[in-house]
């Protein structure tokens, strides 16, 4: 038997889950946004990535540039609840051993006979996605999970790459430029590229020791490691180490000051990581809220309660007692919130509401493949009804970032 990691992508996926229930969509322009002066796009359709878009860019100029653009307002909750589905589907199916890495993206364990062909493999898990859910994804095979994530880049979109050996990291990635490397952020590519290193091969063959630490501290060493495929220790398992959820909104034009407008941010924020809390099957006991200043500066105010919480009324009702005692009435460039402390319910002995927690999911299971038989989103819970109704009132833009805070190295992920 030889093991393998999967990293799975799913291809523009937001657009998928709406193609999905609006066949008619396919094929057209589309941008996953609301129709406010200052919106942006959360996510674009391949089409448009093709004329030069991407997420984040102003829908006004996207609409001034594409005469027959569509713009479908988003649902989270929607693709909150297909996703949970395709990761369920493929740990019963495949394997036990997955890790969630995003809304969107997993990994899986692999175990296959000598003889039987991982690219094979990988296209029959794409066409099983496809044809449960209609959803497209990329798959990236090796034997790390840093190098499987980077075959999945190049394997876009919807295609299958597998980084075999030694030979295969200098064929698929040394020509890389340098922001393309996963885990090297604007600002690190900047500085690197400052010092003459442009491409995944010229950092691998840097020998400045004193300035690869100055850019990557003492995580340099594991970052030559992971690009040289020497790292090989990865070991998926369920992510039973995660310490804290949350959710950041950043403003991208004006800073805001309107109290109902902020007061509508900590109830959707909150609501966003009730159904991530939920869906990951934790909950917590502190909860913080997060100011970003006029300044850019974070500022974070937090309360520990007597019991564990997941659900969005609680989460957001602490959430404004904390806003109400701490905010002070200046404008602010963000908001966050942030749920820690966190424990698996299922590892708890509370059966009531472990039961109560279980009806839920399985009432939005039943509504889903409702939906699914339907072909649109016609069957909602009350509250979905109510989020819907809330999202179309929303008056100002951000950028959403889903930050998972886990133990292991104390890394943050978004």
């Amino acid at each position: 038997m030889i093991e393998y990691i999967f990293h799975i992508d799913m291809d523009t996926y937001f657009v998928s889950c709406e193609r999905y229930l609006e066949p008619k969509l396919v094929g057209k322009p589309i941008a996953i946004a609301n129709e406010y002066k200052r919106s942006i796009a959360a996510a674009i359709s391949n089409e448009l990535k093709q004329m030069g878009f991407k997420s984040g860019d102003s829908i006004q100029i996207i609409k001034q540039k594409v005469k027959d653009l569509v713009i479908v307002h988003p649902n989270y909750n929607l693709y909150t609840l297909i996703s949970s589905h395709i990761f369920n589907f493929l740990r019963e199916k495949y394997s036990r051993k997955l890790e969630i890495f995003s809304i969107d993206e997993c990994y899986l364990q692999i175990q296959l006979e000598n003889d039987q062909n991982p690219v094979a493999f990988a296209m029959k898990i794409q066409d099983d996605i496809f044809q449960k859910f209609h959803i497209p994804c990329s798959i990236g095979i090796s034997f790390t999970k840093f190098l499987a994530k980077m075959s999945t880049n190049l394997a876009k979109p919807h295609g299958v790459r597998w980084t075999q050996n030694k030979k295969d990291i200098r064929k698929n990635f040394y020509s890389l430029d340098i922001s393309r490397v996963f885990g090297i952020g604007k600002a690190s590519s900047k500085k690197l590229k400052e010092i003459g290193i442009s491409t995944y091969e010229d950092l691998l063959n840097f020998n400045n020791e004193r300035l690869l630490r100055n850019i990557f501290g003492k995580n340099y060493l594991n970052v030559l490691l992971q690009m040289k495929g020497e790292k090989t220790n990865d070991v998926l398992i369920a992510s039973s180490n995660m310490k804290g959820m949350g959710n950041q909104e950043t403003f991208l034009f004006d800073d805001v000051q309107n109290y109902s407008i902020l007061i509508q941010k900590i109830k959707d924020i909150s609501y966003f990581i009730s159904s991530r809390l939920k869906f990951h099957n934790y909950e917590g006991n502190v909860i913080t809220i997060q100011f970003r200043n006029i300044n850019k500066h974070w500022v974070s105010f937090q309360t520990k309660i007597n019991e564990y919480v997941n659900d969005a009324e609680t989460i957001t009702n602490i959430a404004l007692k904390l806003f109400d005692k701490h905010w002070n009435e200046e404008p602010l460039r963000g908001i966050g919130i942030r749920v820690s402390n966190l424990r698996l319910i299922f590892n708890q002995n509370n059966f009531i509401d472990l039961f109560t927690n279980l009806e839920q999911d399985n009432i939005k299971s039943i509504i889903f493949s409702i939906n699914q038989h339907l072909g649109k989103n016609s069957l909602k819970t009350l509250s979905d009804l109510k989020l819907d109704k809330k999202a179309k009132s929303k008056g100002i833009k951000f950028i959403k970032e889903d930050v998972m805070l886990q133990k292991n190295n104390g890394k943050e992920y978004k």
